[in-house]
């Protein structure tokens, strides 16, 4: 598995998780510098819409994030860590 793979596929999924208020999803990390081992996870940083994902929605952002790494997981059978940058 590769950088590019991963991104790629960050890509194709990108429009799914802009629907639910997410505007960025980026790689780094080992992966994003090409220095994987054995125990590397992979590493994602998002930006979210403040409008779109308010307080009130906490829960709904809780799913958003476990959703996001459940599908790399799933495609990639590494673990994933998730960065929000807001």
């Amino acid at each position: 598995m590769k950088k590019d793979e991963i991104i790629l596929f960050l890509k194709e999924i990108k429009p799914e998780f802009e629907k639910r208020g997410i505007t960025q999803i980026a790689l780094f990390g080992s992966f994003a510098k090409d220095e994987v081992n054995i125990y590397s996870d992979i590493d994602i940083a998002i930006k979210k819409d403040r409008k779109k994902v308010t307080t009130p929605s906490v829960y709904e952002y809780f799913n958003i994030i476990n959703d996001l790494k459940r599908v790399v997981k799933k495609r990639f059978k590494r673990r994933v860590d998730i960065l929000d940058l807001d």
